[in-house]
Order: structure tokens, then sequence, then C-alpha cells
């Protein structure tokens, strides 16, 4: 068990392991793993982080005959403070019901949405051009206040591209 916990944390981008869970079928061992990653990498990134993970074990630990990997931003070990959370067209129609509230409906081009610790933080991106004739500090600042009306919302940070 120590040669796979190496193996694993010698895989750049894991921040942690835990729920590493072994079991045998005949002379192979069938390797069960968590990997906590950097909760703002994204979804492909994430995915590579794992399939490293499986490779180098597939690779350098002899007895390993399958790996699963399991991709986290946080720990869940003991309790995974979002699965109540609602999924991403709920906290969407939460956020545009508040955005509908502000004085001009912002020009949305993009939302990435982060489950951590128990809320869904939100990152806005919006074009340059709803920038015209306004100042980027009060826009900002409008939907980001609006957002944080909306339920299960924790922090919110804008963008403009």
């Amino acid at each position: 068990m120590v040669a796979i916990r190496e193996a694993i944390m010698a895989v750049s981008g894991v921040r942690a392991l835990h729920m590493l869970r072994t079991r045998r079928s005949g002379s192979d061992a069938l390797v069960d793993v968590h990997i906590q990653v950097d909760p703002a990498l994204s979804v492909s990134e994430g995915h590579q982080i794992g399939e490293a993970v499986r490779a180098r074990l597939l690779e350098n630990v002899e007895e390993v005959a399958d790996v699963t990997v399991h991709i986290d931003p946080e720990d869940d070990e003991f309790a995974s403070p979002c699965n109540q959370l609602p999924l991403r067209d709920e906290i969407l129609r939460r956020l545009e019901q508040q955005w509908q509230m502000l004085d001009t409906m912002p020009v949305i081009d993009k939302v990435v949405l982060h489950y951590l610790n128990g809320e869904v933080h939100v990152d806005v991106f919006m074009p340059m051009s709803a920038l015209a004739g306004g100042d980027r500090r009060g826009l900002s600042e409008a939907v980001i206040t609006a957002a944080q009306q909306a339920e299960d919302i924790g922090r919110v940070r804008v963008y403009y591209q």
C-alpha cells in the first residue's frame, strides 16, 4: 500500500489522496482511490491527472491490474457538503432571476460553477462590449451583489473578455 501511495503522490497535480482501497482478484490487485486536485482546474485537466495516476500505478506497481480514480476538488472522505446543492439548471435559474432585477440585464457570455465547501462559487464572464459607456467596477459590483442574493451562492467573480 505504501508503494501505491507514493506512486500516486508523485503525479504532478495530485494534492492529496484518500479512500484508497485495494482488493485481490487472484494474484492481481485492484485499486480504487480518490485524489484531490486544485478545485479551479478544468474537468479535462482533472481527468488528465487521474489518467496519469492510473497509468503510473499500472506501469510501476507489478501486482496492480486495474485502477479506478475518482477526482475530488476537496476532501470528501467523511462528508460531502455539496451533495444537497442543486445542479446547474437550477443555479442558473436563480442567478438569472436576481440579475433580471438589475436596472439593465447584464450581457453574460459564460457562467462557470464551482461546488465547494457547501456553496456554489460562481465565475461570470462578460464581453468587454458590456462596458460600453459604463463603469466596470459598478457593473461588476451589481452583478456580484445580485448573484449573492440567490440561495446557495458563495463567492462570485466577474471577468471581462
